[in-house]
């Protein structure tokens, strides 16, 4: 199977502007009458519809090539449908850490959008899209309550709207920094096995290890050393 090209992936979604990914017509929920997607009010009940700002996250390079932005903003699209909500903003954070967030453009466009009120929800398909540390996901969810913005996580069934979703919320926050501190301590053990195997471990080698090209040397040294006829044939 021919390998996707990350970066040319992420490109060519930020280069399609947001009017191009989203449906053309809305049915109201109310009245049943159709019209053009992007309105924010049925003109002919007159329902005022939620404006949905999509967080579309995803960390690392082969999580982008695993979960596609646009399969992504597909879920949110048609969760809105289902709703009869309106997706007015999105931010694309693609290959950024959760940690990281805050360094991001986009971080200050949800910012600026919700401190002037152009969103009522803050979509995530799951809650540790927004961030993996717990005190970060409490406090954007606080500051996003104070100013009457609810966040939904799809995948989670999470909604601020309820105190049963504020009490779920703090504990899925939990289990994200839980997970995330789990997946980075297996990193970290694992580093002097990949080291061993002759594997990747990002842009240099682990304490104690040195790249070596195996072609410079003799294959009986290199088997005296230690070095398996795989990985020297390899």
């Amino acid at each position: 199977m021919e390998k996707v090209d990350v970066k040319k992936l992420i490109s060519e979604y930020k280069r399609q502007s947001l009017s191009d990914r989203l449906p053309k017509k809305l049915t109201c929920g109310v009245c049943g009458k159709e019209f053009d997607y992007g309105q924010v009010e049925c003109p002919g009940c007159g329902k005022r519809f939620k404006r949905v700002g999509f967080w579309n996250r995803i960390s690392h390079e082969e999580s982008v090539e695993r979960d596609a932005p646009q399969s992504h903003f597909k879920l949110a699209s048609d969760y809105c449908k289902f709703n009869n909500w309106v997706i007015v903003k999105e931010y694309p954070l693609l290959e950024v850490q959760g940690k990281y967030i805050r360094d991001e453009a986009e971080y200050h466009k949800y910012r600026y959008d919700v401190e002037n009120h152009n969103i009522d929800i803050l979509l995530l398909t799951e809650l540790k899209r927004l961030a993996r540390k717990t005190s970060i996901l409490i406090e954007e969810a606080d500051y996003m309550r104070k100013l009457g913005v609810d966040i939904v996580a799809i995948n989670q069934k999470i909604d601020t709207t309820s105190a049963y979703g504020k009490f779920f919320y703090v504990l899925m926050a939990a289990l994200a920094e839980l997970e995330s501190d789990e997946t980075s301590y297996r990193i970290k053990r694992n580093v002097p096995n990949r080291a061993r195997s002759l594997k990747v471990l990002g842009n240099k080698a682990a304490y104690g290890w040195d790249w070596v090209e195996l072609n410079k040397y003799n294959k009986d040294d290199l088997l005296t050393l230690g070095y398996s006829k795989e990985i020297i044939d390899g």
